[in-house]
């Protein structure tokens, strides 16, 4: 079943700029493996905590709005949730996006997913309409290499001071501009919606963020947790 989605046509947020957004609940829509599920997310603290409630109480017609959306249009999904549901991938609403998407090729869309484990989840998949590119979220290196060669755009949350540029052996990792330069927005940079992602040389670039919060403590340990897992 599609799950109700907080659909705003242009948000007043800073940091994204004015685009379209999609809001989930979180953690209704997130698969229990997030290591943030419950356990320091950004989108269960704040405002983004109080759009993540009143989005259990939303209607969903998300392959109607986004094909409503103006020419050459952005739209960042899910700027909390994810793509599942009761800890089921919500396959209906994946193909609406997908659909949608394809049959709105000029409407740039991007998002991220932790779900990206799930058997019936697929890079290729979601990432088979041209104006949609879907990240893979991880959090350790092994997992980011895993993604990376399982096809997906991978992005990745690091500690606070991790360095802006990081040069790894299979990837390149570049810190998001627009969470240390005030100048930069989403809708601006777009790093995020760019599908093929590499350096000249053809290495990947995966993009990583520090974690934030008011919690971000607790996310910071959990990303630890993780790593030394792994």
């Amino acid at each position: 079943m599609l799950s109700p989605i907080l659909l705003v046509k242009k948000t007043s947020n800073k940091k994204t700029g004015p685009m379209a957004v999609t809001i989930a609940n979180a953690p209704g829509t997130c698969p229990s493996e997030c290591p943030f599920f419950n356990a320091g997310c950004y989108a269960q603290q704040g405002p983004s905590g109080i759009h993540s409630i009143r989005a259990k109480q939303a209607a969903n017609d998300l392959g109607a709005f986004i094909r409503d959306l103006p020419h050459a249009g952005k739209i960042r999904h899910f700027v909390s949730g994810d793509l599942m549901l009761d800890d089921e991938v919500n396959v209906p609403l994946i193909n609406e996006m997908v659909s949608a998407h394809a049959d709105r090729p000029d409407v740039k869309g991007y998002g991220y997913t932790h779900a990206h484990k799930r058997p019936e989840i697929s890079a290729q998949h979601l990432n088979s309409a041209e104006s949609l590119t879907y990240n893979a979220s991880c959090e350790s290196d092994e997992e980011v290499e895993t993604a990376l060669k399982q096809g997906w755009p991978v992005v990745r949350v690091v500690a606070k001071d991790t360095p802006k540029v990081v040069e790894m052996p299979m990837y390149l990792q570049v810190v998001c501009p627009a969470t240390y330069k005030d100048d930069v927005s989403c809708d601006k940079c777009m790093l995020c919606a760019k599908k093929d992602r590499k350096r000249r040389d053809g290495k990947p670039v995966v993009v990583a963020f520090p974690v934030h919060g008011a919690q971000s403590a607790k996310a910071a340990a959990n990303v630890l947790a993780k790593q030394v897992a792994a």
